[in-house]
């Protein structure tokens, strides 16, 4: 793997970090950082989209996200624990920042865990 001026460097609680974001599996951590902010927990599973695959995201309570998604929002209110759920059936992990976001609709991501190990986030910088 070629070497990159933003090594992330390994935790024992399956976390990655670097000086400017964090990749976390932890359910309670991801909560804490979205309640932060106020943003509740969607999934993406639009009726019409036919086979593409449920997703999950977070909803901030900002304009933004209405341009994003437009008038027919796929998206709904889920329990923290259904998220979760699919969170670990997708293999998911949860990329944010270390410091305070400008925007936190905009500075998170999820990514495929083996994208993590991987060290991936030299894809996402």
């Amino acid at each position: 793997m070629q070497k990159t001026n933003r090594q992330l460097s390994v935790f024992e609680n399956n976390e990655r970090m670097d000086d400017e974001t964090k990749i976390t599996v932890n359910h309670a951590e991801i909560q804490k950082w979205a309640e932060k902010y106020k943003a509740k927990p969607q999934i993406i599973d639009s009726p019409t989209a036919g086979a593409d695959p449920v997703g999950i995201r977070l909803e901030f309570p900002v304009a933004g996200d209405e341009a994003f998604f437009g008038e027919s929002k796929p998206s709904r209110d889920i329990s923290w624990a259904e998220f979760f759920a699919i969170f670990e059936a997708l293999g998911l992990a949860f990329v944010y920042p270390t410091a305070e976001p400008v925007d936190p609709s905009s500075a998170y991501r999820f990514i495929k865990r083996e994208i993590a190990a991987e060290g991936g986030m030299k894809n996402f910088g």
